[in-house]
């Protein structure tokens, strides 16, 4: 019984009150106080192009999303396409690959990559091996980093990608890709302008 309840109460935040009721109960308990972070979408370097993904799995609907931005935070493209997939890393690396493959077409040589899946940037660096259902996906994948003169992915945490974020979870339900430039949906507008002006977000 006691150590379900250590472990149970290392979900609780680390207040006075918390404090005082373990104590009463006569457990030690070692807190690992979150830290919070800071955290900023980072416009590229002059003559690259920035580009944001991102896959979400929700009740009834599945895609990828994403949007390229310059050295002002301009967004140039957005895209998002559905999918009847059902695993959301694979929806990580369609919304890479779908990327990649605008940008080639767009005629953009040098590419920074931001996701917000710390396992499919890794899957696409070659730091980790991709699970067999990847394994397509990935191999379109390393054939459009050919052809990029400078090309690097990166990962960014949730807070950062907010727009990327966005897009995808306004995503259709088919599988074809749909892209556009013109006029952002206000409250996309509103994340873009944030992210331009340099806001930051809170992370614990």
């Amino acid at each position: 019984m006691l150590l379900y309840l250590q472990k149970e109460l290392k979900k609780a935040t680390n207040t006075g009150a918390t404090r005082v009721m373990l104590d009463r109960l006569g457990i030690q308990m070692h807190f690992n106080n979150k830290v919070a972070k800071q955290v900023m979408w980072k416009k590229p370097p002059p003559n690259i192009i920035m580009l944001n993904t991102d896959g979400t799995l929700q009740a009834g609907l599945a895609g990828y999303g994403g949007l390229f931005r310059d050295a002002e935070g301009r967004v140039l493209l957005i895209y998002k396409g559905g999918s009847r997939k059902r695993s959301i890393l694979l929806l990580e690396l369609l919304g890479i690959e779908a990327g990649l493959s605008i940008a080639v077409t767009m005629g953009i040589h040098s590419l920074q990559v931001n996701s917000d899946s710390e396992r499919a940037v890794n899957i696409v660096n070659g730091t980790e091996d991709a699970p067999w259902y990847c394994l397509n996906v990935l191999q379109a994948i390393k054939a459009h980093k050919m052809t990029f003169t400078s090309l690097e992915v990166t990962h960014i945490y949730r807070e950062g990608n907010r727009a990327a974020d966005f897009i995808a979870k306004s995503c259709h339900e088919d599988a074809s890709i749909a892209c556009h430039i013109g006029p952002l949906e206000e409250k996309l507008a509103v994340i873009v302008q944030e992210d331009a002006s340099g806001c930051t977000y809170t992370r614990f």
